[in-house]
């Protein structure tokens, strides 16, 4: 699919990725925030937590974009989206966020053990277990400790699905894109 696509920059295309997660994630605050409330000891969230939270919804989901990587990008072009998205989270405003470590350390390394497993769905196996990390790092005081099957853990799985796999959309937005003048 890529390979046809010259237009399409690394950098670009990381940016891209970034801006459309966070807005997607942004635009649905208001329908998780009282779901995370619902976890704390006074029902509200602050404005540190809320902050907190939505970079954990950040890390996770952009973790399951970086992994779908190699199924849409030729080799190579893979590894340069992902090293180019890394490098904006490690730079500017993003640097004192830390949302690359996470990504890095450990989403990346634990949906890669999932690809060597052999399962029917792995679509689903790699959203479970990038939302397994997200509410172990949730830091709600009141959320249940067997996290399947519970409210919060559903709505972290609906709402992940929603927000994954927007790299099509974006290839498409370059190819669509009117040649740069330079």
């Amino acid at each position: 699919m890529m390979q046809e696509n010259n237009k399409l920059q690394p950098e670009a295309a990381a940016a891209a990725m970034l801006k459309l997660t966070m807005t997607s994630i942004d635009k649905q605050w208001g329908v998780l925030q009282p779901v995370f409330a619902a976890f704390t000891t006074d029902a509200v969230l602050t404005r540190e937590l809320e902050d907190t939270l939505l970079q954990e919804l950040y890390v996770a989901v952009l973790a399951l974009e970086l992994y779908d990587l190699p199924h849409v990008f030729a080799s190579g072009e893979d590894r340069e989206i992902e090293s180019e998205l890394l490098r904006i989270l490690q730079s500017g405003d993003f640097a004192p966020l830390r949302l690359a470590e996470p990504i890095r350390l450990q989403y990346l390394p634990r949906l890669r053990e999932i690809r060597k497993e052999e399962t029917d769905d792995m679509g689903a196996k790699l959203l479970e277990e990038a939302v397994g990390i997200l509410y172990d790092r949730l830091p709600l005081p009141l959320k249940p400790s067997a996290p399947q099957g519970s409210f919060l853990w559903s709505r972290l799985m609906q709402a992940m699905a929603l927000w994954i796999g927007k790299w099509p959309a974006i290839v498409k937005g370059f190819a669509a894109a009117p040649p740069s003048r330079q």
